[in-house]
């Protein structure tokens, strides 16, 4: 019978994927509140359940400890210990390192270590896709609070600041379009749902009133469509072609209308205007005085080499340096920055030539695409301001782990170990 067969099909599923349910509970409950404001308790007692199952795992059940991208980690750590000769203040530069890196560490080799096949992986990107759900209906709700005002302000989901809720939606947005490639031509509720998300992505974006949120996304939009067409030539999607051209003309309009409307004046001088531009000279010119060495690891350096900097620029936000590449490198200098570019760099080249191995008509070559744009939009993204810190960079890390350990299990043949 029809019902007894999903019934079936759903007890197998766990051991299908190789997570078992309480861990999977517990990665998705993380990856939930990690936007959200105020739960840093809550984010510890999730990560120390996941920390303490695994190791129960590996010393009951023989489950294999997955450290990805090991030697880079290693270099960069060792670059973050060495800021502490010159830091500022060493205590909140080893509290940043624990916090930054230490966390970050951990996540991706929880996820490297329990995400062992492709499955598992798309598991975890609908878990993304939830969490983005959430996102956008937070989003939404704050506008429709407010009185759904023609005038549109900036709108973040829930308790989230309007740069934190525009990053998590642009690392998310990728998993979302994998959602929907895989959902298949069989299950069009489904695909018509998640093209509604999409679409409720744009508009949340939107609201945000993040200019650069909006640039990034037609980049993501057209690296992914671009590179999914470019691999699977015919008719369907070929179709695509037109929405894609959608999206990006209505990022482009909506981008364009953002800048009007900070600046009556004219859009270009909304740019020509922007406070970061002195700010980037002026930072500029600090690593130059000091080019080997920084403030110590943490986003605080700029603040603790320049306490004046805000005040006598006029700028109270003008606290870090408004671009993570800069701020990375007024931490730890720009030996510490090619070991960052490092880490990222052999990341990124490990999803590449994922992809190159597979299949372009299989799961695994979508899945993959999706951990690149992530890793291009966010790069993007920093380059007007450091979100790459903390929670973001957390769930950045994660997702980075999930992408890792399942190729790299495709890759040696390894099967789902409960």
């Amino acid at each position: 019978m029809p019902g007894t067969d999903r019934v079936a099909a759903l007890r197998a599923w766990p051991a299908e994927i190789g997570i078992p349910p309480p861990v999977l509970a517990l990665f998705a409950l993380y990856l939930w509140v990690l936007p959200l404001a105020h739960t840093a308790s809550i984010r510890t007692l999730l990560i120390v359940l996941l920390v303490v199952l695994t190791g129960w795992h590996a010393w009951k059940r023989g489950l294999r400890i997955n450290v990805p991208l090991l030697w880079p980690w290693l270099l960069f750590t060792l670059a973050a210990f060495v800021s502490l000769i010159y830091a500022v203040d060493v205590w909140y530069s080893l509290g940043e390192i624990k916090s930054e890196i230490g966390y970050g560490v951990i996540g991706m080799i929880l996820a490297a270590t329990w995400v062992r096949s492709w499955r598992a992986l798309a598991t975890m990107a609908w878990v993304v896709v939830a969490g983005d759900t959430a996102l956008v209906s937070g989003t939404f709700y704050n506008f429709w609070r407010a009185g759904l005002p023609s005038e549109i302000t900036q709108f973040g989901a829930f308790n989230l600041g309007v740069g934190n809720t525009s990053t998590y939606l642009l690392i998310m947005i990728p998993f979302v379009a994998v959602a929907f490639v895989l959902a298949g031509r069989r299950r069009m509720a489904l695909r018509f749902a998640l093209a509604g998300l999409l679409a409720g992505n744009l508009f949340a974006l939107y609201l945000t009133a993040n200019r650069m949120g909006l640039i990034v996304l037609g980049v993501e939009t057209a690296l992914f469509a671009g590179a999914l067409l470019w691999r699977r030539r015919n008719a369907v999607h070929w179709a695509m072609y037109a929405g894609i051209a959608l999206v990006l003309m209505a990022s482009a309009l909506l981008v364009h209308k953002q800048l009007e409307r900070r600046h009556p004046e004219g859009a270009v001088a909304s740019v020509t205007s922007d406070v970061r531009w002195d700010l980037w000279r002026f930072s500029v010119e600090s690593i130059r005085a000091r080019p080997y060495t920084g403030g110590g690891f943490g986003r605080y350096a700029f603040k603790l080499l320049h306490p004046g900097y805000p005040r006598t620029s006029g700028c109270d936000q003008c606290w870090h340096p408004h671009n993570g590449l800069l701020s990375m490198t007024m931490q730890i200098g720009l030996p510490g920055l090619g070991a960052f570019l490092l880490l990222l760099a052999t990341g990124a080249h490990r999803l590449w030539r994922g992809m190159r191995a597979a299949a372009p008509d299989g799961a695994p070559w979508v899945l993959l695409l999706a951990g690149i744009v992530m890793f291009v939009g966010l790069l993007l993204k920093i380059q007007t301001d450091d979100f790459f810190h903390r929670d973001i960079g957390w769930f950045f890390w994660t997702m980075m782990g999930a992408l890792l350990g399942a190729q790299s299990s495709a890759v040696k043949g390894a099967e789902p170990n409960a």
